[in-house]
């Protein structure tokens, strides 16, 4: 009999005891880390680096909920015995830690690494003060043909740091092209 016994699969520890006693009460996990890690450096690399990569704001999202979701498909039972992760961890390592830190890695990697580049210059047609939401006192450029008209941040100046875009005639960019086939915008230069 114990060697029928000693054959048999193991629970988890936590996994026969009453929800209540199953969630973690104070005790730090490496996959609160995780999620903290995701949340703030992923998310906010994310931010910058979407901005500086010439994709809209539709694409980024999908590419963002596939990423948070795709890890989702393993069985709830390799999470529990291999890692020691919850239920509700299991999601929240996922949306929180893993996607964000994974697109972020992507973008970086597309932004860092360049096949080639170009200098591509537009002429304003005309130069838009901002005057409510966060981006008060801002200016949008609109270029002449619509060119670029969906990439609204890629318009967008603070005249702090770029004061000459308040008066420009031309707008030039230099354009590379990332290595999983996003263009990445390095410099803008006004005239």
């Amino acid at each position: 009999m114990k060697e029928i016994q000693k054959h048999k699969k193991r629970k988890a520890s936590f996994q026969n005891k009453p929800v209540e006693d199953q969630i973690r009460k104070g005790e730090w996990h490496w996959s609160h880390t995780l999620m903290l890690i995701g949340l703030f450096i992923g998310f906010g690399s994310v931010v910058w680096l979407a901005n500086q990569t010439i994709i809209t704001l539709w694409e980024i999202s999908r590419y963002l909920l596939f990423a948070c979701c795709f890890l989702l498909v393993i069985p709830y039972r390799i999470y529990r015995d291999k890692f020691q992760l919850e239920r509700l961890e299991v999601i929240l390592v996922n949306v929180l830690g893993i996607g964000p830190i994974l697109i972020a890695v992507l973008l970086a990697l597309n932004f860092l690494v360049l096949t080639e580049r170009e200098v591509v210059t537009y002429d304003v047609e005309s130069v838009n003060v901002l005057k409510s939401g966060f981006s008060y006192g801002n200016v949008r450029l609109e270029f002449k043909n619509g060119e670029m008209s969906d990439l609204i941040s890629l318009r967008t100046f603070d005249v702090n740091n770029y004061p000459k875009a308040r008066y420009a005639k031309t707008a030039t960019y230099e354009i590379g092209h990332g290595i999983l086939g996003y263009d990445v915008v390095r410099d803008i230069q006004f005239n």
